[in-house]
């Protein structure tokens, strides 16, 4: 009990400037991306999602089969509509409001060590605030 509330004291008062990124697979043989503090041994929320930002497609009849990195560079309003007023669902929907707030998010490799600030939670956080400064609704 005593190294337990011993580990939760340390993560507790840690900065987590480090997060290394492990790269693993589900036993239904899908990718997930799991986090952990170098320093505290924490673990952040896992992430189920190998495709980057840009690479991503969406279901559009307007841009069918295009990356979102291909669409911005041809059509930067649409991606501004699917964001703040489509009914698609809400990955589509964050992906588009963080291309168009030119803040992709970019999957981390297996190994890599990100910043805190670099954690997905913090790029939906920021996709919703674009989203609701733009007149939208989550």
């Amino acid at each position: 009990m005593h190294e337990w509330k011993e580990k939760k004291r340390r993560q507790a008062e840690c900065g987590h400037t480090g997060i290394r990124c492990v790269q693993d697979v589900m036993i239904n043989g899908r990718f997930i991306m799991r986090f952990f503090c170098d320093i505290c041994e924490k673990k952040f929320t896992s992430l189920q999602m190998n495709t980057n930002d840009e690479d991503r497609v969406i279901e559009s009849k307007k841009h069918p089969g295009k990356t979102l990195g291909q669409i911005a560079k041809e059509d930067m309003p649409y991606l501004f509509w699917v964001a703040v007023k489509s009914k698609m669902n809400q990955p589509e929907r964050y992906a588009c409001a963080r291309m168009c707030d030119g803040k992709p998010y970019v999957v981390p490799s297996d190994g890599d060590v990100i910043s805190y600030d670099a954690l997905y939670e913090h790029y939906v956080k920021s996709a919703v605030d674009f989203i609701t400064s733009n007149g939208g609704t989550i």
